[in-house]
C-alpha cells in the first residue's frame, strides 16, 4: 500500500507541477500580448480609424480606394477598413476616444471577452462536468502564438466569438438579445458567417432574420449619416479594400492554392468540394445534446479557417475542437492528428520563422512559412488531413453514439 501511495503521490505531483507550469506560461504569454498591444505602433489591426471616419460622417472606403497607390494611405498603421460599415458601427464607443485610450479599452475588452468565452463554454458545454479539460484547453490557448498575436495586433476574433457564443446562450431565454449579439458577432464575418450555420442547423430563423434586420437598419442609417454617401461603397467597400490590400492568408484554400501557384479556378473548385462535403456530413449529423452542439461548432470552426481568409491570429478558433478532444479519451487517430495540427500552428510555427529571419539564403520578400523549404507543404497537409478526419470522425462517432443509444 505504501508503494501505491508513493506512486499516486508521484503522479498527482506531476499533474500539479504540469498545471502550475501551464499557468505560469499562460500568464507570461498574456502579459507579453498586453504589453505589445499597448506599445507604440501596435494594435495596428484595430479598426479604430475606419470606425472613427464613419463617426465623423465620412466614407472610409472611398478615402482608401481613391488614394493613388504611390501616395501614403489615409489610414493609420495597417488599419485599412476591410470590415463592413455595419460592423464598424459597433466600434463607435472606441472611435469616440483618441487612439491611445481606445487601445487600452480594447485590450480590456479582449481580456473580458476571453473570460466570457471561457464562461460560455463552461455553462453551455461543461455544465456538471469537470472543469479541468476546459481549463487546460484555455491555458493552452493563452500560451499559443495566435492568442498573443491577436492581443498585440488588436484583432477582433475574441470579441466576435464571445458575442457569438453568448448569442447561443440567450437563444432560449431572450431571442431579441441573442439576435443583437449575433449581429455584433458579424463584425468579423469571416469567422462568424460559417459559424452561423449552427443557427441554420438549429432552425433558429427568427434570430437570423432579426440579426440581418439589425444590419440592414444600420446600413440605412449610415446612408443618411455619411455625407455624400455612396450606397455601393458603403455596402461593398470593405470587399474592394480587402482585394486591394489583403494578402492570401495562412492555411485557407486560397493561400494554399497561391503557394501551389494554381489559379483562381482551382481555388473555386476546391472550395466547392469542401463546402459540399461539409454540408453533406452536417446534414446527416444529429444534434441531440450540448455535447453534439460543441462537436458541430468544432467542425464549423475548422471549416471557417479553411474556406475564408484568415491570418494566424484567427486560429484561436481551434480551441473548439481542442475542447472536444481533451474532454474525451484520446484513442482515435483523428484526435492525435488534430493535436499535432494544433501544436504546429499554435507553438512550433515560431521555429520556421526564426530560420527565415536569421537565414541569409531565404527570401525575405515572401512570408516565412512559404520561404522555408517543405515547411508549408507539410503544415498544410497535416492541417487539411486533420480537418477531414475531424469532419468524418466526429460525425461518425456521433452517429455511432446515437445508434448505440
Amino acid at each position: 500500500m505504501r508503494i501505491n501511495k508513493i506512486e499516486f503521490f508521484s503522479i498527482h505531483s506531476i499533474k500539479l507541477i504540469t498545471l502550475a507550469g501551464l499557468v505560469v506560461l499562460a500568464l507570461g504569454s498574456l502579459g507579453k500580448g498586453v504589453k505589445d498591444g499597448l506599445s507604440e505602433g501596435r494594435s495596428q489591426d484595430f479598426q479604430w480609424w475606419g470606425s472613427k471616419y464613419l463617426l465623423e460622417q465620412k466614407d472610409p472606403y472611398n478615402a482608401v480606394l481613391k488614394t493613388p497607390d504611390a501616395e501614403q494611405p489615409p489610414y493609420i498603421l495597417s488599419q485599412a477598413p476591410n470590415y463592413p460599415a455595419t460592423g464598424l458601427f459597433f466600434l463607435w464607443p472606441y472611435a469616440a476616444m483618441d487612439f491611445a485610450d481606445a487601445k487600452i479599452l480594447w485590450i480590456i475588452t479582449n481580456l473580458s471577452c476571453l473570460f466570457l468565452l471561457f464562461l460560455s463554454f463552461k455553462i453551455l458545454f461543461f455544465q456538471g462536468k469537470s472543469w479541468v479539460p476546459l481549463g487546460i484547453a484555455f491555458l493552452l490557448l493563452l500560451i499559443s502564438a495566435p492568442f498573443r498575436n491577436l492581443l498585440s495586433n488588436g484583432q477582433h476574433a475574441l470579441f466576435t466569438v464571445a458575442s457569438f457564443m453568448w448569442a447561443i446562450y440567450f437563444l432560449k431565454s431572450n431571442k431579441y438579445l441573442s439576435s443583437i449579439l449575433l449581429a455584433i458577432s458579424w463584425l468579423k464575418y469571416s469567422i462568424t458567417f460559417p459559424l452561423s450555420l449552427y443557427f441554420i442547423k438549429k432552425r433558429e430563423w427568427k434570430v437570423l432574420v432579426l440579426a440581418t434586420a439589425i444590419h440592414l437598419s444600420v446600413y440605412g442609417f449610415l446612408l443618411f449619416w455619411v455625407e455624400n454617401s455612396d450606397p455601393i461603397s458603403i455596402l461593398f467597400g470593405p470587399i474592394y479594400v480587402a482585394l486591394k490590400i489583403v494578402n492570401a492568408g495562412y492555411l485557407n484554400i486560397s493561400a494554399v492554392m497561391a503557394w501551389l501557384e494554381l489559379g483562381r479556378v482551382y481555388t473555386l473548385i476546391f472550395t466547392f468540394i469542401t463546402v459540399v462535403l461539409t454540408a453533406l456530413c452536417l446534414m446527416k449529423y444529429p444534434i441531440s445534446n450540448r455535447e453534439s452542439e460543441l462537436r458541430l461548432l468544432s467542425v464549423l470552426a475548422f471549416f471557417s479557417l479553411i474556406i475564408m481568409f484568415h491570418s494566424q491570429y484567427d486560429y484561436i478558433l481551434l480551441v473548439f475542437p481542442l475542447a472536444v478532444v481533451l474532454s474525451e479519451r484520446i484513442e482515435h487517430f483523428y484526435q492525435k492528428l488534430l493535436l499535432l495540427a494544433i501544436a504546429v500552428v499554435w507553438y512550433l510555427d515560431k521555429i520556421p520563422y526564426l530560420i527565415w529571419k536569421y537565414s541569409d539564403s531565404l527570401d525575405k520578400n515572401i512570408q516565412y512559412y512559404y520561404a522555408v523549404p517543405y515547411y508549408y507543404g507539410i503544415l498544410a497537409f497535416v492541417f487539411y488531413m486533420a480537418f477531414f478526419f475531424v469532419l468524418f470522425g466526429l460525425v461518425s462517432k456521433r452517429s455511432q453514439d446515437s445508434a448505440s443509444a
